[in-house]
């Protein structure tokens, strides 16, 4: 039988060939067994006729066995063999007197190819998840898998099969908690590590997700995470604040993954506020709040781009004086002062006009009063009736216990004073309005005007008068009869009579007409009127 010959890459093992040994050792992975490793072990003698030829087989043999990963041959024998992408893992040389023979013996690790069962390439492998459950059946989920490649003799690195064995292990969240599951799941982060010299890889990816029912907890944009703060006061007003994240994947392959502030708007705030409100109510509480009706009074939004998240806080506030229409917000205050040292009453109304909504306020063209938001603004300033409100003020003020007497509840309809403050790049108008009651019989039609008004009013007359007990006092009248009369008088001028009577007619108090009389001249036009009580 021929000697065998034995190469490892271009290095060839010098004649006489050495013995060759070979054991296969079993790994098990995942508590199986996956692959065979094999051991060959060679040993043998250099031979030469002087110390200076063993020697420099002895080099040849270091040098041609640098290299890892080349095939090992075993030919020439009945039994040849080939070992892909063996690793040299050991070179000893013996001690030896003679100068013509040097014993060695080499030592070489080898992957049997096709007996890998499951994890081809890869050993040290991981795989696992943990899930952890937070306040509001929000919870995370953790999912890291790590191998080590192997170098298989083929044109394939180790490192690249522990990469591809890792990145076809993550693939999303996988349901397989026994307690917890999510319709929806979103990827928050992933960290890479990579050992080039261990030729080792590793993957960890953090999940959120929900495990409600609520669409705006387990929908298809994100997970939210909100708290909400009730408070009440004295006069039973009920405010809400609402604080709180929403979180969504940072996998672009994500349809609709970056998230805006349109993914939670105003009316999803509004809705998550009406509910928090109704939760908080006991079994004998009822009762509904304006802003599930009206929106937020003030809102912030922070988008961070980078993270896939979504900051936001709202303000809820259950006021009388606060109103929403389509996306405008109304907040309106009145005051009412009246002093015995002066005869009229004055009504001041303040308020603001803000566009309550997450668009911007700025047109394509950057001009910000040509935008349709600031339209609409504009278009709800002139459809407010300030007039209104004041008499409406007015009539709250004089249906109290103020202790003041007010006759009536007129108010001049031109207001005293007024402003209007327009803030276009920050879509707010306020505005700023005093009326009073002072009487204005004119209407900005008549000139030279001149007004005389007589009030007697009907009053009990009493007076001294003598009795069987003496003098005492006694009512002489029960009461007196009242008489209201005004006479006015204008500048002349034909068709100005109708107009005399009715600006100057309408504000006479009493019932029954007492006296009427009329004048039309050249130069003045005069009416007068008297009625009783």
């Amino acid at each position: 039988m021929s000697s065998p010959t034995i190469t490892y890459g271009t290095y060839t093992f010098p004649s006489p060939s050495p013995f060759v040994a070979e054991t296969n050792n079993p790994v098990f992975q995942s508590g199986q067994s996956d692959y065979f490793l094999d051991q060959i072990n060679l040993v043998g003698n250099f031979t030469g006729e002087n110390l200076s030829g063993l020697v420099l087989q002895k080099r040849q043999m270091i040098s041609g066995l640098l290299s890892e990963f080349q095939t090992l041959k075993i030919t020439g024998s009945s039994e040849g063999k080939i070992y892909s992408g063996a690793k040299p893992i050991s070179i000893s040389f013996s001690d030896s007197d003679l100068t013509t023979i040097l014993p060695y013996s080499v030592s070489f690790e080898a992957y049997s190819s096709g007996t890998f069962s499951k994890f081809f390439g890869v050993v040290d492998i991981q795989d696992s998840w943990n899930f952890a459950e937070q306040d509001g059946r929000v919870s995370n989920a953790s999912h890291t898998v790590s191998a080590r490649g192997l170098n298989l003799g083929n044109s394939v690195s180790a490192l690249t099969n522990a990469k591809n064995f890792v990145s076809g292990r993550i693939g999303g969240l996988e349901n397989i908690s026994l307690f917890q599951t999510g319709s929806s799941a979103f990827l928050r982060s992933r960290n890479e590590k990579i050992d080039n010299k261990a030729s080792s890889y590793s993957i960890t990816e953090n999940y959120i997700y929900s495990t409600t029912q609520n669409t705006l907890r387990d929908g298809l944009s994100g997970v939210l995470e909100a708290d909400t703060s009730i408070s009440l006061d004295e006069n039973g007003k009920v405010s809400v604040s609402l604080n709180g994240t929403l979180q969504g994947s940072i996998d672009s392959n994500v349809t609709g993954a970056l998230l805006t502030t349109g993914h939670f708007t105003p009316e999803h705030a509004k809705e998550v506020a009406t509910n928090a409100v109704a939760s908080s109510l006991s079994d004998y509480e009822t009762g509904t709040y304006s802003f599930s009706n009206r929106g937020p009074t003030s809102y912030n939004y922070t988008l961070n781009t980078g993270s896939n998240s979504l900051n936001f806080s709202f303000q809820f506030s259950d006021s009388s004086n606060t109103e929403q229409t389509g996306n405008i917000l109304h907040t309106k205050s009145a005051s009412v002062s009246a002093s015995k040292d002066d005869a009229n009453t004055k009504v001041s109304l303040n308020g603001e006009l803000r566009y309550n909504s997450d668009s911007s306020y700025v047109s394509e063209t950057g001009d910000p009063t040509s935008s349709p938001q600031w339209l609409d603004l504009r278009k709800e300033l002139s459809g407010i009736d300030f007039f209104s409100l004041a008499t409406e003020a007015l009539i709250d003020f004089t249906g109290c216990a103020t202790g003041y007497q007010i006759s009536g509840v007129y108010l001049n309809e031109t207001p005293l004073e007024s402003g209007v403050n327009k803030n276009p790049f920050e879509g707010t108008i306020s505005y700023n309005m005093t009326f009073d009651n002072r009487i204005d019989l004119s209407s900005g039609e008549l000139t030279g005007l001149k007004v005389s008004i007589q009030d007697d009013r009907p009053i009990q007359i009493s007076g001294i008068k003598p009795s069987i007990a003496g003098f005492a006092t006694q009512n002489v009248k029960e009461r007196k009869i009242g008489l209201y009369s005004v006479s006015a008088s204008c500048d002349g001028g034909t068709g100005l009579l109708p107009t005399l009577e009715s600006n100057v007619g309408k504000y006479i108090s009493g019932v029954f007409d007492q006296s009427k009389s009329e004048s039309v001249g050249d130069n003045t036009i005069s009416f007068n009127l008297s009625r009783y009580y």
